[in-house]
């Protein structure tokens, strides 16, 4: 989750790629650029290299790296740029996936499919692709993918009123995200829990989680988040009557 050293390594190796003339890793440095970027809440300049890594692929013909680009680009309007532009390019990244045969491809456009149904509060959809992609993960997926749909599903849960049910998960999840290391999924997860807390009232719970969320997003530069966490901080301390801390 060290974005900024990530970026200034890949853009070294396109430096490199360029001057061998390797397009290809040069189309597969792009979506890694374009996924960093977007994790600090740059989404113009993520959809950039989304974009050029699509034109790439295009042009040398790899269907692979073309539906993983189509992948990145429907995820990104998806997340309340264009749904349904969104929705369009995770269809055919999943048509293109199941095509290919490519489980991996697959898990992700079924989790971004989902996570549409889910900002479109349809979550009996959502749920049933989440258990779909549960399924698949259980064989074929990365436990930090899997940690994620479990988070995912949490929110639906607790979306849907079984907070319980939501915090259950979230904590499943974080326990995974914990022992691999991922801050950017416990960041996610603590900023659930939070939320689930303040929502049952338990401030002093929702406080300790959003703190322990807080400090991550900060260590990460992650904007996004940190936009977020400020907002739910907000509305705890307004709820609590200190008001200053809320403005």
């Amino acid at each position: 989750s060290d974005y900024i050293g990530s970026i200034e390594n890949f853009e070294k190796s396109n430096a490199l790629c360029k001057e061998l003339n390797t397009q290809v890793h040069i189309c597969e440095n792009n979506m890694y650029l374009g996924r960093n970027y977007e994790s600090m809440g740059n989404n113009t300049k993520a959809l950039e290299y989304y974009q050029e890594a699509l034109k790439i692929g295009q042009e040398l013909k790899r269907e692979k790296l073309v539906m993983e680009a189509t992948l990145y680009i429907g995820a990104l309007y998806s997340d309340g740029i264009n749904k349904k532009l969104g929705m369009d390019y995770l269809s055919k990244a999943a048509a293109g996936a199941e095509k290919i045969q490519d489980t991996s491809l697959l898990i992700n456009a079924y989790t971004y499919i989902a996570n549409n149904y889910y900002y479109d509060k349809n979550f009996v959809s959502a749920l049933k692709m989440y258990e779909k992609t549960k399924i698949l993960c259980k064989t074929h997926g990365s436990r930090n993918t899997y940690a994620g749909i479990l988070g995912n599903m949490g929110n639906v849960f607790a979306d849907i009123g079984n907070i319980d049910k939501g915090m259950e998960l979230q904590f499943e999840a974080v326990g995974i995200f914990d022992k691999i290391g991922d801050k950017q999924g416990l960041t996610i997860c603590y900023s659930a829990i939070g939320i689930d807390y303040l929502n049952m009232k338990q401030y002093n719970k929702a406080l300790e989680y959003f703190n322990k969320s807080l400090v991550m997003a900060q260590e990460m530069q992650s904007w996004e988040d940190l936009i977020e966490i400020h907002e739910n901080l907000s509305r705890l301390y307004e709820e609590t009557k200190d008001y200053e801390k809320a403005y």
